[in-house]
């Protein structure tokens, strides 16, 4: 088994089924959703809190932050953690659809080359892609490093979905990287209109980071994923050499 293999299947293993609070107005109220083994938030409920509703904006496209510490208790690793949330004034389809595009997890501020390896590489979930990054040198050595990406519908249908769910995580590349994983819940935000609700959990051990770094990456990230659910185009938007993406992505 390899590094990547073992890693994954780690997940596996270790995953329990957690629930997921989504805090919304109205008759919503707070409901408890299961994940399926794989892609579930490891921390409950999400500590951020989103950003208040105005007379004139009922859901902020604002980002907010709850900085954390978080023991893996597979590894008994302690790293740094961020919980965001945000509103995206777009369908959950509509958002999660963005969210499957490789490009809106890419972060060009930090990184130096971005190429997508392959697609459908995880056969347990609907839509999935491992992506190889280059980051910007700030080290002796330029770290590399694989990610993989996994998405599926928690709650309605692959055409109507209620509630989403994305994780990704480092499984090869630089040791400098000890660890990389996020997670992306989406769900409805507000009674009565068609927002989405984003929830984000963020894990780093890695040299000279910090709160403020992981803040940076997922501000970059909520903005691509933002633009894109909104139609903007992004900046970069390529992939040289990269296999075009399977029917349905």
């Amino acid at each position: 088994m390899n590094a990547a293999e073992g890693a994954l299947g780690g997940l596996r293993r270790g995953a329990e089924a957690l629930l997921l609070a989504f805090a919304l107005t109205g008759c919503f109220g707070n409901n408890a959703t299961p994940f399926p083994d794989g892609l579930e938030p490891w921390e409950e409920p999400n500590a951020a809190v989103r950003a208040p509703a105005t007379a004139s904006d009922p859901c902020p496209e604002t980002l907010t932050f709850a900085n954390r510490r978080w023991i893996d208790p597979a590894s008994g690793r302690n790293v740094l953690s961020v919980h965001a949330r945000a509103c995206i004034q777009a369908p959950v389809a509509t958002v999660f659809q963005a969210a499957r595009d490789p490009q809106t997890g890419r972060d060009p501020t930090t990184t130096q080359a971005f190429r997508v390896v392959g697609y459908d590489t995880e056969t347990d979930y609907r839509w999935s892609y491992r992506t190889h990054v280059t980051a910007n040198t700030t080290f002796a050595v330029t770290p590399e490093f694989d990610l993989m990406w996994r998405h599926d519908v928690v709650e309605g249908t692959e055409q109507q979905p209620l509630v989403t769910a994305t994780r990704w995580q480092k499984t090869f590349g630089s040791d400098l990287l000890e660890v990389i994983e996020g997670s992306l819940v989406l769900g409805p935000a507000v009674e009565g209109a068609d927002f989405t609700e984003v929830q984000y959990q963020y894990h780093l051990a890695a040299p000279t980071s910090n709160h403020q770094t992981v803040q940076d990456y997922l501000t970059v990230i909520f903005g691509r994923l933002r633009d894109r659910a909104h139609g903007v185009a992004l900046s970069p938007d390529d992939c040289e050499g990269c296999p075009s993406a399977p029917s349905g992505y």
